[in-house]
C-alpha cells in the first residue's frame, strides 16, 4: 500500500498484478454460471453500469441484484412458453440480473415480465443505472435479448478491469444456448459450459435411478429426487432439468445443488458436478 500511496500504478506492483491466464480464467467464469452470492453479483453490475455511464453513479442505501426471470415458473407465466431448459440456463448468469432498490423478496410471486419490470423500475434511484433503465424499453423479455445483455455486461466488466478487448474474441459466448431438450447445442469452454444430467450419466458418474436426498432437520423435512435420462424426478412426479432447479423449487432462490447427497454413498451432487467439469 505504501507504493500505491506514492502514486505507482497498480499494474507495476507485484501484489496487484494479474497475468493474462488469470484474466482469461476470470472471463470464462464471468461468461458462465456464477456460483456467487447476490452481493458479488451486485458489485459486478455496479462496475458494468458505471463503465457504461462513464463515471460513478450515486448508489441508494438499498441496492440489490435481482433476476429478470422468476425463480419458480408458474403455468400461465410469460416464461412457461420458453424452450425447455432456457430458464435454467439463464438462472445464474449475470445477464439475467439487474440492479434495483426492490428486494428479491418483493419480487416473489411476480410471474410475468411486465409486472417484474414495473417492480424493478418503481424507484427513480433504480433508473439511474443504464442497464436497469433499458429494461423499461422492453415489452417482452426473450432469450435473444438476454444473450445480447450477457455479452454487453461481460464486455463492460472486461473494460472496467482493463482486460484487452482483443482477448475476448477467443472467449465468445456460444451462439446456441440450448436446444428443445435443454442440452447445449455447441460445446463451449469448460468453465462456462452448462453441465447436463445426460452428460454426467454418459460419463459414468451418475446412474439412471440414483436417488439423492436433502435432509432438512430444522424443518423436519426430507426430500428426494431420482436421476432420469434427462434430469431428475421428484417424489411427486415433478420433472426438473437440473438439480439446482429442483432445490430452488423446494427451498427457494438461495438453494443450490450442494444440498443433495446420494443415498448410496452420501456423496454430494456438487462434488460429482465438479469431478465431471475437471475431467472434461
Amino acid at each position: 500500500m505504501r507504493r500505491a500511496n506514492k502514486g505507482i500504478p497498480l499494474q507495476r506492483i507485484a501484489g496487484f498484478h494479474v497475468d493474462g491466464d488469470e484474466q482469461r480464467l476470470a472471463m470464462l467464469h464471468l461468461r458462465g454460471e456464477l456460483s456467487i452470492d447476490s452481493n458479488m453479483k451486485r458489485l459486478l453490475l455496479i462496475r458494468a453500469n458505471e463503465q457504461l455511464a462513464g463515471g460513478r453513479i450515486t448508489r441508494p442505501r438499498s441496492l440489490n441484484a435481482v433476476p429478470l426471470i422468476p425463480v419458480r415458473i408458474q403455468s400461465g407465466s410469460d416464461f412457461a412458453d420458453w424452450p425447455a431448459g432456457q430458464c435454467d440456463y439463464w438462472a445464474e448468469r449475470i445477464g439475467n440480473y439487474v440492479l434495483t432498490q426492490s428486494t428479491r423478496k418483493s419480487m416473489e410471486g411476480l410471474d410475468d415480465f411486465q409486472t417484474r419490470r414495473a417492480r424493478i423500475l418503481r424507484s427513480p434511484s433504480s433508473r439511474q443505472f443504464p442497464l436497469t433503465r433499458v429494461i423499461g424499453e422492453l415489452e417482452k423479455l426473450t432469450p435473444q435479448f438476454l444473450q445480447l445483455r450477457q455479452h454487453q455486461i461481460v464486455e463492460l466488466i472486461a473494460q472496467a478491469w482493463n482486460i484487452n478487448p482483443g482477448e475476448l474474441g477467443s472467449l465468445a459466448e456460444p451462439q446456441g444456448q440450448s436446444d428443445r431438450t435443454g442440452t447445449s447445442a455447441h460445446r463451449s469452454r469448460r468453465t462456462s459450459k452448462r453441465v447436463t444430467v445426460g452428460e454426467v450419466v454418459r460419463a459414468g458418474l451418475l446412474t439412471v435411478g440414483d436417488r439423492f436426498v436433502w435432509n432438512r432437520p430444522r424443518k423436519h423435512e426430507i426430500w428426494r429426487i431420482t436421476v432420469t435420462e434427462s434430469g431428475f424426478r421428484g417424489e411427486d412426479g415433478t420433472e426438473y432439468a437440473t438439480p439446482t432447479s429442483a432445490a430452488r423449487a423446494i427451498g427457494g432462490s438461495s438453494a443450490s445443488l450442494n444440498v443433495w447427497k446420494r443415498e448410496s454413498d452420501g456423496r454430494a451432487l456438487s462434488d460429482i458436478w465438479k469431478t465431471y467439469r475437471t475431467s472434461m
